[in-house]
């Protein structure tokens, strides 16, 4: 291996794991809660959703392009201009359009990857024998705000993780689509994990916490 190659190498690594750090605090910490809301929407809104979506992208863009600005800046790596205008237009480019849904989900479709797609959406709750949970007067319970109870618990929906194996190729692990409220005593022994909602206090808070800007 020559020191060209040695040096490319070493760029390869560097810049590949600060847009990994960058990713995680451009789309959970620097994207507003609107923009998450909105970023996906279609039909009569579609163009509120590509506002929302660009301001989304052109936020992220900014912090990725800083961060490996200020590491090229400080540690010299090799990096042409050429490269790096290039570099954060594919990665602008490949954001928004995975941040649509649409599309992706289109992808997902044709690639066989629907079921997994959807996996962590909201779906209306179930009872452990699969029927819909119905008040004394048979019809679907509703929550206090009069609306029907939405609940899949995940570490993770399939749409969040198709999103970044196509746009960043790192693991899927930081977003849940819905979260059950705390189990009751007793119940958690034999189920699953994911499934029952059986998880500590802190580890609940934090998962809730993460769920608030939606599917980033």
């Amino acid at each position: 291996m020559t020191p060209a190659h040695l040096y490319a190498a070493i760029t390869l690594v560097v810049v590949g794991f600060v847009m990994l750090v960058t990713h995680e605090v451009a789309d959970h910490w620097v994207q507003t809660s609107w923009q998450a809301g909105n970023k996906g929407l279609h039909g009569a809104k579609k163009w509120t959703g590509r506002r929302a979506c660009a301001q989304h992208v052109a936020s992220y863009t900014f912090c990725t392009a800083l961060a490996v600005g200020v590491m090229w800046w400080c540690f010299g790596l090799h990096i042409s201009w050429t490269g790096f205008i290039l570099g954060q237009a594919i990665s602008a480019i490949t954001h928004y359009w995975a941040d649509r849904r649409s599309t992706l989900q289109g992808l997902a479709e044709k690639l066989g990857s629907g079921g997994f797609y959807r996996l962590g959406a909201p779906r209306k709750s179930l009872d452990e024998n699969g029927e819909l949970l119905l008040d004394e007067d048979g019809k679907p319970k509703l929550d206090k705000n009069g609306m029907p109870y939405d609940d899949n618990p995940s570490l993770g929906t399939g749409a969040y993780a198709l999103d970044l194996l196509c746009t960043k190729n790192h693991p899927a692990f930081s977003r849940t689509a819905g979260l059950s409220p705390a189990p009751a005593p007793g119940r958690c022994e034999g189920r699953p994990l994911i499934r029952s909602g059986c998880r500590s206090s802190s580890h609940r808070r934090l998962l809730e916490f993460r769920c608030m800007a939606l599917h980033c």
